[in-house]
């Protein structure tokens, strides 16, 4: 977490120097980009140790189908919220207001599955 701090702050004085200079619009947005690119790299780096415990837990408790949506639907939320975050850097907030909702869309989509599979098993226990 530090390295990701260290980055931000130094990616935001960065931009703040650039602000000054008129004509660092593109260098600004370029820097934004390649530094939200690389924060989510180390973050998915360390994303790896909780997918080996997680994976392990659902192979020992068969919660394989389960698991593997809710890793998805996280994925889905990342990925949109990234998105979302870039669009709005760059003054789009209609494209970042319809990225982050075909994103719910998405994860709503990826949890039909699981609650067909709940209201079912509810439905054999009544």
């Amino acid at each position: 977490m530090i390295k990701i701090c260290g980055l931000a702050l130094n990616s935001s004085a960065c931009a703040v120097i650039l602000k000054g200079i008129k004509s660092s619009d593109e260098l600004r947005g370029g820097l934004e980009i390649i530094s939200v690119v690389m924060i989510a790299s180390v973050g998915v780096a360390s994303l790896s140790a909780i997918i080996v415990s997680v994976s392990r837990l659902a192979e020992e408790y068969e919660l394989g189908e389960y698991i593997s949506a809710l890793l998805r639907a996280v994925g889905l939320g990342y990925a949109a919220e990234i998105t979302s975050d870039i669009c709005l850097s760059f003054g789009q907030a209609q494209l970042a207001g319809a990225v982050l909702f075909a994103g719910k869309l998405s994860i709503a989509m990826t949890a039909l599955p699981l609650a067909e599979n709940l209201l079912a098993s509810v439905a054999e226990i009544l």
